[in-house]
């Protein structure tokens, strides 16, 4: 790792910190919840000043520079308080953390040390790509890397750069949330490297691996969260090509799943448990998917409406607090939607008219045809992922139909209807079905399946609470 990747990241780690600490938490310690959450957090608020200042002008070295340094500076106040407070307790925190030899033989925790095995194969080999292949993917290069390439050298959104349609496969109007994090790390490294953005979105993939088994865990078992992480870092075999599946790669599908579904696990957590710091990482996350891509914005509709009907069902005690933290997405949404109005669209689809939806009724036999005949097809076990994935939803809604904290479980099926309603939009304006699902929806799902994943193993944990309506 490179002292300007580890500068980058644990600058989002103490603005976090900072933003957490404010927000009213005042523990200061090493929890991983609280962590994970600062991270999110402080990413969140840094891209989004550098978005800001790219929306008016072109976006300064130094304040990318700033940024970190300051970000640095926090995170290692906040680090020695919280070592300084860990010091002082020690007697008791040695005699909590006593294990005894029969502990680490059971099991469970045999279990444990195989499924970690298992995912030390993909997390090596993804770490290999990350030290020697720039980012490989089209998507990361044509469009991403571009970006950040002009944004490096002193483009903005109001610039000929973006404002030319005829730029080969520039997509003008999609959000520059990835391109700016890219930049961030080239700026304070002081030149443009590929080789940097490719170790940075595999930190980041391994960040989020530990955010994923932590809301997983809460409420399904430790065992099962690293079984779940283990069968998400195997999912790339379902891909065609297989280098959709790779963070590395520079497709953006790869945030777009793993910020939907931090967002909704948190705010299951904070439904469950009233913990205002869930709340605010789960507004974060929500915030941060909005200037990912396209699509990013259409999740984050459907969770907030989604997790509104879950307030209303559950009637959680909310504070005047809560609801400023859940308007963040809404207000990022609205601004990012201001600040690219002047910018081509870039959809596959558009607003169908009257006719179209007519004949999107027509279309569903061929669609359930398509979904039959790709599932026959799949040679490779993970190739049924999604249909492992409706088994076990049609499992938990059997068992939690009368629960009111399942409520939040709507997510997955709604996005999975979303993406074949957008499938059969393509067939019906472009007639491309074929193409788009050879390309377009395998992507579609890779952003729908964490979330998915996550609700159809907690629906069938029998450590989720039970709330009769």
């Amino acid at each position: 790792m490179s002292l300007t990747l580890l500068m980058v990241h644990l600058g989002y780690l103490g603005t976090g910190l900072l933003v957490v600490r404010l927000f009213g938490d005042s523990a200061i310690g090493f929890r991983l919840r609280r962590l994970l959450v600062s991270y999110i957090v402080g990413l969140t608020c840094q891209i989004s000043v550098l978005y800001a200042i790219a929306a008016a002008g072109p976006a300064p070295h130094t304040l990318a520079v700033l940024l970190t340094v300051v970000g640095v500076l926090l995170w290692a106040f906040f680090s020695g308080v919280a070592i300084k407070d860990w010091w002082t307790g020690r007697p008791e925190k040695e005699q909590r953390l006593q294990l005894r030899m029969g502990d680490l033989l059971s099991p469970p925790m045999l279990l444990r040390l195989m499924l970690i095995l298992l995912l030390l194969a993909p997390v090596f080999s993804t770490l290999m790509i990350a030290k020697t292949v720039p980012v490989f993917g089209w998507d990361g290069i044509a469009i991403w890397s571009t970006k950040a390439y002009a944004l490096f050298n002193g483009e903005h959104l109001h610039s000929d750069f973006f404002l030319d349609k005829d730029r080969v496969h520039a997509h003008p109007g999609y959000p520059i949330a990835l391109p700016l994090f890219e930049f961030q790390h080239q700026a304070v490294d002081g030149e443009f490297r590929e080789i940097l953005i490719t170790r940075a979105l595999v930190t980041v993939l391994l960040i989020w691996l530990l955010a994923f088994f932590d809301i997983v865990s809460e409420f399904g078992g430790r065992t099962t969260g690293i079984a779940v992480c283990v069968l998400l870092m195997y999912t790339p075999v379902f891909f065609s090509p297989t280098v959709m599946g790779y963070p590395s790669s520079g497709f953006a599908d790869f945030p777009i799943g793993a910020l939907v579904a931090l967002a909704v696990g948190w705010f299951n957590s904070w439904l469950i448990k009233g913990n205002g710091i869930d709340l605010l990482g789960s507004s974060a996350a929500l915030a941060a998917t909005v200037g990912v891509k396209n699509e990013g914005s259409v999740w984050v509709v459907l969770v907030l409406v989604i997790g509104l009907v879950s307030i209303v069902v559950v009637r959680p005690h909310m504070r005047r607090r809560d609801l400023l933290v859940m308007s963040i997405p809404v207000v990022s949404l609205v601004a990012l939607r201001l600040t690219h109005y002047h910018l081509p669209t870039s959809s596959d689809v558009h607003a169908p008219s009257l006719s179209e939806i007519k004949q999107l009724v027509d279309v569903i036999p061929q669609m359930v045809e398509f979904g039959v005949r790709g599932w026959l097809r799949r040679t490779r076990i993970l190739g049924f992922l999604p249909v492992m994935v409706l088994v076990g939803y049609a499992m938990g809604i059997f068992r939690q139909w009368r629960n009111r904290n399942s409520i939040l479980a709507l997510v997955g099926p709604a996005m999975w209807l979303t993406i074949f309603l957008v499938m059969a939009l393509t067939e019906v304006q472009f007639g491309g079905l074929v193409q788009y699902s050879r390309v377009t929806f395998p992507r579609l799902l890779f952003q729908a399946i964490p979330v998915s994943l996550y609700w159809a193993v907690l629906m069938n944990s029998p450590l989720f609470p039970q709330s009769r309506a």
